[in-house]
C-alpha cells in the first residue's frame, strides 16, 4: 500500500512539473441538429440548421471547424452552461448525425444588470486534425487569477490523451490563436503575450519563444492579438498577424504584418502598414492553388487580401467596396482550386466571395440575411469547410433573442 501511494504521488509530481495532465476517456453523446429559420432572403442553394444543447445558456465564441480525411466535420467553440461554467465543446460528424463532448471547463460567468461578464477573453478556440486522425485543440483557460494558453489532444479511441499548459498569459486582447500540425505531427501555435509568440512541441513538450515583441512607451504597438499559421513545402513557417497602434493608450490604427521563419530565424514582412481601424478581429491565411501564401483580412469595411511572392507582399482587394461589418473570416480552398471567403455585410447578410485561380477576379453571391447577428466580431466570424465533392459547410454563431447558437449552413 505504501509503495502504491509513493508511486501515485510521484506520478502527480511529474504531471505538475511537466504542466501536463493525462485524463480519462471522453464520453460522446448524440447532438440534436434542428432546422434554423430566423433568416430572410435565403439563397435556395443553401440549407440551414442549428445545434441544440439542453444545458446551454448560449454560445460565447465563434466556431472553429475542420474536416478529417474522410470528409467528416469537427467543431470547437466555447459554451456557457446553466451552471454558469464556460466549457470547451467539441462536436464531430458521424455521417448524417452528430455527437459531442465537453473537453474542458475553461472559466465561469456572472450576470450584472442583465449583462453577462466572462472571466476569460472572448476568443475562438482553434482545432486541427493530424494525419493519424487525432484531434488537437488550443484555447484559453482561467486558472485562479491567471489565464493560460492550453492544449488538448484527443486520440482515435476517444481518450483525452493529454492536456498541457503552453504559456501563462495576463492580457485579454487575444482573439485568435494560430494552430498547425505539420507532416511530422509537430504542433505549432502562435498567440499574443507582450507581442507575437510561437510555441512548438518537437521535443515532446511545448517550448515558447518571442517572435515580435511589442513596442512600448506612450506611442506603442501591440503585435499578434490575432494570428494564423501556414507552412510552405520547403518547411518555412509564416505567421500573418494583426496588431494595434496606440497613442496615449488610445487605439489610433491597426495593421497586418507577417513573421517568417526560415532555417530557425524569424524576420518581419509587412503586409498593410497602418490602415485605420480594421473593423475585425480575425485573419485567414492559406497557400493558394498557385502556391502563393495568402492572407485575408478587412480594413475600412473592405475585404482585402495580400499574396506573397518574390520575398514581398502585394496588397489587393476583392472589389466589394465598403460594405463589410465583420472581420476577415474563414478562407479556404476546394478540390478544384477555388479560393472562398465568407463575410457579413452591414445588413447582417452572409455572403461568399470566390475565385477560380490567383489570376481571376472575385465573384460574390449572397447566402442569407440573418435577423439577429452578434455585435461582437469575435463571435460571428464564419468558418468554412470545403468538401471534395464541391459542397460547402459554413459554421457561424448567431444570436437569438434568448441566446446564441451555432448554425450550420450547407451548400447543396
Amino acid at each position: 500500500m505504501l509503495k502504491q501511494l509513493v508511486r501515485t504521488l510521484a506520478i502527480i509530481t511529474l504531471l505538475i512539473i511537466t504542466n501536463t495532465i493525462t485524463a480519462a476517456p471522453l464520453v460522446f453523446l448524440p447532438i440534436s441538429e434542428i432546422p434554423f429559420s430566423d433568416v430572410s432572403d435565403l439563397n435556395q442553394n443553401f440549407t440551414l440548421s442549428q445545434f441544440s444543447f439542453d444545458d446551454s445558456l448560449g454560445v460565447l465564441s465563434a466556431v472553429s471547424a475542420t474536416l478529417d480525411s474522410s470528409g467528416q466535420a469537427h467543431l470547437a467553440f466555447l459554451d456557457r452552461l446553466k451552471s454558469q461554467k464556460i466549457v470547451l465543446r467539441y462536436l464531430r460528424q458521424k455521417g448524417a448525425t452528430w455527437e459531442g463532448t465537453v473537453v474542458d471547463t475553461v472559466g465561469k460567468t456572472r450576470t450584472e444588470s442583465g449583462i453577462v461578464i466572462k472571466d476569460i477573453p472572448t476568443h475562438r478556440p482553434s482545432i486541427a486534425i493530424a494525419g493519424d486522425g487525432s484531434v488537437h485543440l488550443v484555447y484559453i483557460k482561467k486558472s485562479g487569477k491567471t489565464a493560460q494558453i492550453c492544449y488538448s489532444l484527443i486520440k482515435n479511441d476517444n481518450s483525452l490523451e493529454s492536456q498541457s499548459v503552453i504559456d501563462q498569459v495576463s492580457d485579454t486582447s487575444i482573439h485568435q490563436i494560430g494552430l498547425l500540425i505539420d507532416p511530422k505531427k509537430v504542433v505549432h501555435v502562435s498567440y499574443y503575450k507582450g507581442g507575437l509568440k510561437y510555441a512548438e512541441n518537437s521535443t515532446g513538450k511545448f517550448v515558447a519563444s518571442m517572435v515580435m515583441a511589442d513596442k512600448t512607451g506612450n506611442n506603442f504597438l501591440e503585435k499578434g492579438q490575432v494570428s494564423e499559421i501556414i507552412l510552405l513545402s520547403d518547411g518555412t513557417i509564416m505567421i500573418p498577424y494583426m496588431g494595434t497602434h496606440h497613442r496615449n493608450r488610445v487605439v489610433v490604427a491597426q495593421f497586418v504584418d507577417c513573421a517568417i521563419n526560415s532555417k530557425g530565424k524569424w524576420k518581419n514582412s509587412g503586409i498593410t502598414g497602418e490602415l485605420g481601424v480594421l473593423s475585425g478581429d480575425a485573419i485567414a491565411a492559406y497557400v493558394s492553388p498557385a502556391g502563393l501564401p495568402t492572407a485575408v483580412y478587412t480594413h475600412g469595411g473592405v475585404l482585402g487580401y495580400a499574396t506573397y511572392q518574390n520575398n514581398k507582399w502585394t496588397r489587393k482587394n476583392t472589389g466589394m467596396g465598403s460594405t463589410l461589418s465583420s472581420g476577415a473570416m474563414g478562407a479556404t480552398l476546394v478540390a478544384n482550386g477555388q479560393e472562398i471567403v465568407a463575410w457579413f455585410n452591414r445588413d447582417t447578410a452572409l455572403n461568399l466571395s470566390t475565385r477560380k485561380d490567383s489570376s481571376a477576379s472575385w465573384s460574390h453571391s449572397p447566402v442569407a440575411k440573418f435577423k439577429c447577428v452578434s455585435m461582437f466580431t469575435q463571435q460571428r466570424d464564419p468558418m468554412i469547410c470545403a468538401r471534395k465533392d464541391g459542397k460547402l459547410d459554413l459554421y457561424v454563431t448567431i444570436s437569438h433573442p434568448t441566446k446564441a447558437v451555432v448554425t450550420r449552413i450547407v451548400r447543396k
